[in-house]
């Protein structure tokens, strides 16, 4: 008789665990009593004295396939959220497989390739016997991305015929791309150099790209040289016509602070008063004075003269292409491989997306099923 009510309950208490795991949408039974089923005849609906009336079925004795919320302490299950995304599995590697699937479709056939080709130049803070500088590397670094450079390298690409298939539209007279946004210039301090990297659409035309706008830098370097040398060597001499002028008028004066020593030396000689002889020693002190000057200015001329004609030299040098403003250390080179599109990185990107736009789906989903159930529940308004 025992084993009877237990073999009887066990499918019971089977079936109530099952639905509290949320594996089974069947509503919840009620409880029963052993001593109920073992001695209550089975009349077919006919309730026993003692077994309580079968109760219809209403929505609030059903309840959420997964309840995401612990009603301890308002504490949150994170076993049923895991058992929520684990439904939902499907649906989530369906996304995640579609949108990598798509960035990989978009990043081959609908994007195109950019190449690359670099260039390292080195470039020296001050100028030296074989190499003139117009100042530290954040000029040269202006220089490299300015207006004029690259407007002068557009327009030498532009008449280069090896480029025409490559570069033009339809019409055969635009480009297809901004210099402005293919070469970036970055000074790398702790060496004294500055890299260039040229982008283009194939690896042609980067390296293209690279030797044109490397023609216009160093013409525009050369003419800026040119012209600060030219001001440099005008100021120069016009410091030098100064000095001269002042030297001029310092041997005058010494000529006329001689011709007075003269005149009060033969005063003393003759018998002169005593103050007469005071005047003349005074004068003899100011002429002294007057010759260290002169002697002074003339060295002063010496050395402006010298610098002028080094400077004078140094342009004749820039202007015959015999003196580089900078050294080539690694010259434009174009790598086969493409830097962009990063196919990989986008499938990542593109799958990392989707699986968190799946995932909130669900949630939202759920607690939109779970808001309904709760409606449901409610008792009808009178």
């Amino acid at each position: 008789k025992h084993g009877h009510v237990k073999s009887a309950c066990r499918p019971v208490r089977l079936l109530q665990h099952i639905n509290m795991w949320g594996l089974s949408k069947m509503p919840e039974l009620p409880p029963t009593n052993s001593n109920t089923i073992a001695s209550a005849p089975r009349t077919p609906g006919r309730p026993t004295p003692t077994q309580a009336p079968a109760q219809p079925y209403s929505p609030a004795q059903s309840y959420s396939p997964v309840q995401p919320y612990s009603d301890v302490d308002g504490e949150i299950d994170l076993f049923a959220y895991l058992m929520l995304l684990w439904r939902g599995k499907y649906v989530l590697a369906g996304l995640v497989v579609a949108a990598a699937a798509a960035a990989l479709a978009v990043s081959t056939f609908l994007m195109r390739p950019t190449y690359e080709a670099t260039a390292l130049y080195m470039i020296s803070g001050a100028s030296t016997a074989n190499q003139y500088s117009l100042g530290p590397l954040e000029t040269y670094q202006q220089i490299a991305t300015s207006p004029g450079v690259l407007a002068a390298a557009e327009n030498a690409l532009r008449k280069d015929p090896r480029l025409t298939s490559q570069r033009a539209q339809p019409s055969g007279a635009t480009f297809d791309f901004d210099l402005g946004q293919a070469v970036n210039a970055q000074i790398l301090k702790d060496a004294s150099l500055l890299k260039v990297t040229v982008r283009g659409s194939s690896p042609a035309l980067a390296q293209a790209i690279a030797l044109a706008w490397q023609d216009a830098f160093f013409a525009k370097i050369r003419a800026l040289a040119l012209q600060d040398l030219t001001a440099r060597i005008q100021a120069q001499r016009d410091n030098i016509a100064g000095m001269r002028q002042a030297l001029a008028e310092a041997r005058q004066d010494e000529t006329l602070q001689a011709g007075a020593r003269q005149a009060g030396a033969r005063q003393t000689v003759g018998g002169a008063a005593p103050a007469a002889s005071d005047q003349a020693g005074s004068r003899g002190n100011s002429g002294a004075a007057t010759v260290v000057q002169v002697d002074s200015g003339i060295a002063d001329l010496a050395v402006a003269l010298g610098s002028l004609q080094q400077m004078e030299k140094i342009r004749r040098a820039l202007a015959n292409g015999g003196m580089s403003m900078m050294n080539v250390a690694s010259p434009p080179t174009a790598d086969g491989q493409p830097v962009a599109p990063r196919k990989m990185l986008n499938a990542a990107i593109a799958a990392f997306l989707a699986l968190m736009v799946g995932v909130a789906w669900i949630f939202l989903q759920e607690g939109y099923r779970s808001w309904q159930q709760k409606q449901q529940a409610l008792p009808p308004r009178g």
